[in-house]
């Protein structure tokens, strides 16, 4: 991939996507500029391109201090429907989570505002044990965007949902991980080791397989027992047909490490 963005970087190597939000001088918040590219990333590069996995991190010690004041006052001074526009189109945390393949956030630093977002969207979050989680939106009079209060509401519970967007609550590192926030704690030094080791777990299995599961875990929350059942019996079979099972049964056989084929299945 040769594309480039001016407020983040994007390394393509061995099947893996690493974004990094790259505007450290004002704590990586979300602008328009960044969500525009964030937009043409998540919205058009990554669905049509080869990467099994994807890693977002920030630069400069921070993963992303919410969006910037200046974003919320542009959209002020545009009428309802010009936001409501940008809001249906542009980028948002809900682009992260309808990406294809596995996510995985890795936060050091703060997580505020769609910084959480994001990480909320993603399917693990590896986090250093100085990393801090809030959702401030109501401290400037508006709310979180992005599904974030729904999904937050099912991963820890009504009461500890209220204290972080009601309240303002910021949530520590560990007891993120104790809420289920986060998968993992790290000390800074250790941050980029866990990654590489998630992300090696992760290319070891088969990408279609992920991209079925995740589909299948994302959409379980909607759906009744059977629904579910009938929708993991259709996922199975498109599986059984491809080339991955034949590829994971020899290597299972020969002991060796599965050479799955890149691309959507």
């Amino acid at each position: 991939m040769s594309q480039t963005f001016s407020t983040v970087q994007v390394e393509w190597s061995d099947a893996v996507c690493r974004v990094r939000f790259d505007k450290p001088g004002q704590l990586n918040a979300l602008d328009n500029e960044m969500a525009d590219e964030l937009a043409v990333l998540f919205g058009e590069v990554l669905p049509n391109s080869e990467a099994r996995v994807v890693v977002i991190s920030g630069n400069g010690g921070t993963f992303m201090a919410g969006a910037s004041l200046d974003r919320l006052e542009s959209w002020r001074a545009q009428p309802p429907e010009a936001v409501a526009k940008a809001l249906t189109t542009g980028f948002t945390a809900v682009m992260v989570e309808l990406t294809p393949m596995p996510v995985v956030a890795a936060v050091d630093g703060v997580a505020f505002g769609i910084g959480l977002d994001i990480c909320l969207a993603a399917d693990t979050v590896i986090a250093t044990d100085r990393a801090v989680f809030a959702l401030p939106e109501t401290d400037v009079g508006v709310v979180p965007l992005g599904g974030s209060t729904h999904i937050l509401a099912h991963r820890v519970g009504l009461g500890r949902a209220t204290r972080i967007v009601m309240f303002g609550e910021k949530v520590p590192a560990q007891r993120a991980l104790e809420w289920g926030l986060v998968s993992s704690v790290v000390t800074p030094e250790e941050l980029d080791g866990a990654v590489d080791a998630l992300v090696d777990k992760l290319l070891r299995r088969s990408p279609g397989a992920m991209r079925a599961a995740k589909r299948l875990l994302r959409s379980t929350p909607a759906l009744t027992v059977e629904e579910a059942a009938r929708a993991e019996r259709a996922e199975f079979l498109a599986c059984l047909t491809a080339p991955d099972v034949a590829e994971g049964i020899a290597a299972v056989r020969e002991r060796r490490r599965p050479q799955f084929a890149r691309g959507a299945v």
